[in-house]
């Protein structure tokens, strides 16, 4: 493997490993164009990289008392794993999410949660997605429409909490993620 496709992974190891915080398991599901047309996109960060803008949420507190729904979980998901971070924007595309029977805050499960509100029940989650990490464009690499490493996670699981502050935090990884592709193009 090159030295290149080597650094990808890892970084996109340790981008799973970010987003596998807490634990879960699943009921309720919700597609992918709904809940894109609920998050609002950032203003041209995805430029630099030939790639659409990362999605952000308008607010990720509701609901304010109860659990979130599917949509609501999928969204913040969504908007929660994509990012820019240094010379790296990462993207998600084809989620999709189920969410399961709501527990009470488990010590032993949820120590990973940072600030999580151990008054407020949590909302394991499960699902599959394609994660995207894609590096800057460079006219000294030539790699435009090529600068991106594909995984596909089809079995991720993962966990919706409240925060301290209020704020849902909705992540899901998979330790048995495959490598789609390399040198791939970015989602538009």
């Amino acid at each position: 493997m090159k030295a290149s496709a080597l650094l990808l992974k890892s970084l996109a190891v340790i981008f799973l490993i970010s987003l596998f915080s807490c634990n879960s398991s699943n009921t309720g599901n919700t597609s992918q164009s709904e809940v894109t047309k609920a998050i609002k996109s950032n203003t041209g960060v995805g430029k630099p990289f030939g790639a659409r803008d990362p999605y952000t949420c308008a607010d990720s507190k509701q609901p304010t008392s109860g659990l979130p729904s599917a949509e609501q979980a999928k969204e913040y998901f969504i908007c929660q794993a994509e990012y820019v971070s240094g010379n790296y924007l990462y993207l998600v595309s084809d989620v999709t999410l189920e969410t399961g029977k709501p527990r009470d805050y488990n010590s032993n499960e949820d120590l990973n949660c940072p600030n999580i509100d151990v008054t407020v029940q949590v909302l394991p989650i499960h699902g599959k997605y394609k994660s995207y990490q894609c590096a800057l464009l460079s006219d000294i690499l030539q790699n435009q429409g090529k600068n991106c490493y594909i995984t596909q996670s089809n079995n991720a699981v993962g966990l919706c909490y409240k925060n301290s502050f209020g704020d849902w935090v909705c992540k899901m990884g998979d330790a048995s993620m495959v490598d789609v592709a390399l040198n791939a193009a970015p989602p538009q």
